[in-house]
């Protein structure tokens, strides 16, 4: 596997300062519950933490003040996005190159034409704990069955949609879930898709 290719994916630019919040706080609970794992943090995570707390208390003050207050809210938000890559890089050295390594961090692997699975479909983790987004690329006209397994055998349910895309919640933290999907077109229902696997955090 060549390991320049696996990169953790942030996507901190489109969060508000409340997603990057709960963001850091699943990160970091995840690479402690997997201290077996992610024996060498260093200050990675320390300053996560330290940057964490001091970008919420600015936060909180900027919802009732005025100018100043805000400038020193982005001000820490510039600290918290350096501390949030930085602890990304020490996950990415951590996982040499196993996509696996990432996801047990909480963390999404950035897509590249040799990440497993097929390039149009992605799985990357919700908002809260048990929760997995997935994602294709959209055709005009046409629908999506939803299904997820828990050893890539059996397969559950998880509902159709519209869109292309859907949130699957209530899933166990720390277990690893397959998913896949299939597109209904004018000609019916086409067959299923190669299956996405991650770890839910």
């Amino acid at each position: 596997m060549n390991t320049n290719k696996i990169r953790v994916a942030l996507y901190m630019a489109r969060m508000s300062v409340s997603e990057k919040l709960n963001k850091a706080k699943r990160v970091m609970n995840a690479i402690l519950t997997n201290s077996n794992v992610f024996t060498s943090p260093g200050t990675a995570v320390s300053d996560l933490a330290t940057a964490t707390t001091n970008l919420e208390n600015a936060w909180n003050n900027a919802e009732d003040g005025g100018k100043s207050l805000t400038a020193i809210m982005h001000d820490r938000e510039k600290i918290f996005d350096a501390a949030m890559i930085h602890l990304a890089y020490y996950v990415e050295l951590t996982a040499n190159g196993d996509p696996e390594i990432i996801h047990l961090a909480g963390l999404d692997v950035r897509p590249t034409p040799n990440h497993t699975g097929p390039a149009s479909f992605e799985a990357k983790h919700g908002d809260g704990n048990g929760s997995i987004n997935l994602k294709v690329k959209a055709v005009k006209g046409a629908s999506y069955l939803w299904e997820y397994s828990v050893d890539n055998a059996t397969w559950v349910d998880a509902g159709g949609t519209k869109q292309s895309r859907t949130e699957i919640n209530g899933l166990t933290p720390g277990s690893r879930y397959w998913f896949r999907y299939a597109l209904i077109d004018k000609d019916g229902q086409q067959p299923w898709s190669e299956p996405l696997s991650i770890i839910v955090v």
